[in-house]
């Protein structure tokens, strides 16, 4: 008997999250966002719309996989926190992620300019080793 299924290539995703992010000790740098995403085959939008006063965040970012990496382009906005026009600004990433067996290597720039205060900029490279495990 032969299968005669289709698969058709992922094209369209939509995704709605809930994130609730929690720092240890600190009450004040803990924030709750919900997440509207869509991709479209290798291309994303994501909307982050940021609770209790957090601002929101938008971001674009491309993936390109290829073999067991995968290569990806990010670039992301920030609203202004409680209409702080200096707190607001943008963020570049762009980086490789290698998969072998359980583990995934990252290894990515990023670079973040804040619109009012130079003092907030930021950049820098990340390596990071993670291992996927399952319950």
């Amino acid at each position: 008997m032969q299968d005669t299924k289709k698969v058709l290539p992922k094209i369209l995703a939509i995704s709605f999250n809930y994130i609730g992010t929690n720092y240890p000790n600190s009450k004040i740098d803990n924030y709750d966002e919900i997440e509207l995403n869509f991709s479209f085959y290798d291309f994303e939008i994501s909307y982050f719309k940021g609770l209790d006063n957090f601002p929101d965040y938008y971001e674009l970012s491309y993936n390109y996989d290829f073999l067991n990496n995968s290569l990806y382009l990010i670039y992301g906005n920030f609203d202004s926190y409680i209409n702080d026009n200096k707190s607001n600004g943008s963020n570049y990433s762009f980086g490789i992620d290698t998969l072998v067996k359980d583990f995934t290597f990252s290894f990515f720039y990023y670079y973040f300019n804040a619109n009012g205060l130079r003092d907030l900029d930021d950049d820098g490279i990340v390596f990071s080793i993670s291992k996927k495990t399952s319950f």
